[in-house]
Parts: structure tokens; C-alpha cells; sequence
């Protein structure tokens, strides 16, 4: 049992906004990207403990753009007892309800979490921090993490080394618009440019998703730039995906088989 004290509060540092195609996308089907997208590998939380030096039992852990719980079903798995969720996108924050009824999710964002100053041990970022890579972003998490407390942040990388996944990902980038991606790595300029948090270790694991053709129509349109699109372009989507794949000879319909990723950990802490 833990006590946070939540507050009304919000910094005066940036107006709190959510990316157009964030909004959009997120928001038209949670469950779809809830069922579509890769959980993390055991050994990441595994490697967050031994690097952060914590009892998962005591310490208390915000789970920052925790979207429908992937990462935050992980931390609990791993024995992470005193979590909150913080989600901005209202379809993200009723599905992670749903799935954790006893866990607080919080509406808010990056830059203005309505938490008590040092009163966290931990934020995890799971498959977002390119969302919100900015200054104010990152004096937040230092003013609400404790003394020496670590910033997380982990990405399940689709494996580019496969050439039907390289292909895929180029025809998917077809309708990319000006949302930010962890695959530009324009995130890192961020962390390079501050002074808060020390340097960032970096762990790899392998994360394969097995799943069939379905499902890797179905992680396609959980992309936020694809899953806004109207009916005309999903369409046209829809078949250019099944094309690539019988192109390649992976997933025919009715098989299963693994969706090669990676997962990606950095771990810094705070100054």
C-alpha cells in the first residue's frame, strides 16, 4: 500500500497539447492496438531493477503515456506493486481501465503531471517518448522524480534486418505525415541537449510476436498515421500489406508465425 498525493496543478511551462495524429489515431481503436502490439520482454523489467537498484515491492513507479497497459502489465509481472498510469488519450486510458481496475490512470501529459514534487522512484516510457522529447518534458519527469531516481524508456522495434519487414515499414512510411517517429531518432537531440539526467545506458533483447496475417494487418493500422486514415486509403493499404507478404511467402493465410522485433531499453538517472 503507498500514498501520492495527486494535484490539480499544471506548470506554466508549455500549454499542455496532444499531437494531432496522436488524438486521431490513438483514439479510434484502443483494442485494436492493445491486441496488435508486442507486450516487453521479462528480462527488460528484470534489467530496469537491477540497473535502478529498487525493491520492486516499495518502489513507486508512473507509467508515463502508459497507453493500454503493455509496459505496465510487464512491471507488474515483475513484481512491481505501486504503479501509475498517466495517459492522455481518453480510448488508451478506458482500455487500460479496463484491463487494471485497481491501478490509478491519470489524464494528463508529459509536461505537467499533477504529482508531488520527488515523490516518484521510476518513469517508465514505453513506445512514446518521441511523442514529447522536449525540455519541458524532461524538467518535469526531474521534478517529480526523487533524488537519483531513473527515467525509462523502452521501444519495440519492428526487425528491419527481415526483408519483407524493411519493405513493409518503407510502404507503411508511404502515408507518414509530420508526426514524430522513434525510427527518425529526432528524439535523441533531446536527451543530448540536457543536463538533468546522466548518461543513458542501453540494453537489446529479442521480442518476437507471434501472430498471423491479421495480426500484422492489424499492427499496421495501429500506427497513429495510418489508423486515421479513411476508408478509401485502408483499403488500399489492406492490399498493399497481403501483397507484401505473399511477395515474401511469409504469413500465409491461416499460419502463424513470428513478427520479428526488438526491444530497446535506455536508462539514465537523475542528476
Amino acid at each position: 500500500l503507498f500514498t501520492i498525493v495527486i494535484y490539480t496543478w499544471r506548470s506554466s511551462m508549455a500549454t499542455p497539447s496532444l499531437h494531432q495524429t496522436a488524438i486521431s489515431g490513438f483514439n479510434r481503436d484502443a483494442n485494436k492496438y492493445d491486441k496488435a502490439r508486442p507486450s516487453y520482454p521479462a528480462e527488460a523489467v528484470a534489467t530496469v531493477i537491477s540497473k535502478c537498484q529498487v525493491d520492486p515491492a516499495t518502489a513507486v513507479v508512473v507509467d508515463l503515456a502508459c497507453g493500454t497497459g503493455k509496459f505496465t502489465r510487464v512491471l507488474q509481472n515483475g513484481g512491481f506493486k505501486n504503479i501509475i498510469g498517466v495517459e492522455p488519450v481518453a480510448d488508451m486510458r478506458r482500455v487500460f481501465s479496463d484491463n487494471f481496475p485497481d491501478l490509478k490512470v491519470i489524464d494528463a501529459v508529459s509536461h505537467s503531471m499533477p504529482l508531488e514534487t520527488a515523490s516518484v522512484d521510476i518513469i517508465t516510457i514505453a513506445q512514446a517518448f518521441h511523442w514529447f522529447a522536449n525540455a519541458a518534458s524532461i524538467a518535469e519527469f526531474a521534478r517529480v522524480l526523487k533524488p537519483h531516481g531513473h527515467l525509462v524508456l523502452i521501444w519495440n522495434e519492428q526487425d528491419e534486418n527481415q526483408a519483407w519487414v524493411h519493405e513493409l515499414v518503407g510502404f507503411m512510411w508511404n502515408w507518414k505525415d509530420n508526426a514524430p517517429q522513434h525510427r527518425d531518432m529526432k528524439w535523441k537531440e533531446a536527451l543530448a541537449n540536457q543536463t538533468l539526467f546522466g548518461p543513458f545506458s542501453y540494453s537489446e533483447f529479442p521480442n518476437p510476436l507471434q501472430t498471423d496475417r491479421d495480426g500484422v494487418i492489424d499492427r499496421v493500422f495501429s500506427t497513429s498515421f495510418i489508423a486515421k486514415q479513411p476508408e478509401d486509403q485502408a483499403k488500399i493499404i489492406r492490399e498493399g500489406v497481403v501483397s507484401i507478404l505473399e511477395k515474401h511467402g511469409v504469413f500465409p493465410a491461416g499460419a502463424t508465425q513470428p513478427y520479428p522485433y526488438t526491444s530497446q531499453l535506455h536508462i539514465a538517472q537523475k542528476l
